[in-house]
């Protein structure tokens, strides 16, 4: 069975002091709708993104992100651990300009990633969450975590529209 995919083409330029064109990024990307395969892959990826960042920030916990001074730092941990994991996850192909001064990789590293241009990693997400919805850009981590352990350990039924028992 094939899944969908999406072709993202990216470019990026700009004209020099001189009124010279320099390509800097051109090329096209090529992302796909996950399998539980790829899923999985990407859950693996995200616990290893956490891991490498808080090791490298010398983090013992998420709160630590929430504080004002760590602003820069909060954004970094939740593109990375949102955004630059599922670009990296859903991409099978990238095909670049070789005059390009950039090549852009489908194994970038999240230091290539963040310094993107906006625009290329925007178009590039995009396509990304249309194909894997269910992905979505919330925080499935500690802080999720513990916000639902705090709200107990039981579950409600409520009636339906349709009159069946629904439990949420």
């Amino acid at each position: 069975m094939s899944f969908p995919t999406r072709t993202v083409d990216f470019f990026e330029s700009f004209v020099d002091d001189a009124g010279e064109t320099k390509v800097i990024y051109e090329g096209k990307l090529v992302v796909r709708r996950a399998d539980v395969g790829v899923g999985m892959e990407r859950v693996v990826q995200r616990e290893e993104f956490q891991t490498e960042f808080f090791a490298k920030h010398d983090i013992k916990n998420l709160k630590v992100l929430s504080l004002a001074e760590n602003r820069r730092l909060a954004a970094d941990y939740i593109m990375g651990i949102n955004t630059y994991v599922a670009c990296v996850s859903a991409t099978i192909s990238v095909e670049n300009n070789e005059l390009a001064e950039k090549q852009l990789t489908a194994d970038i590293t999240f230091d290539d990633f963040k310094t993107l241009p906006e625009q290329i990693a925007v178009a590039w997400e995009k396509a990304v969450f249309e194909l894997n919805p269910h992905w979505g850009l919330k925080q499935d981590d500690d802080s999720q975590g513990e916000a639902k352990r705090s709200r107990g350990k039981k579950k409600r039924k409520k009636k339906s529209s349709t009159g069946s028992a629904q439990t949420t």
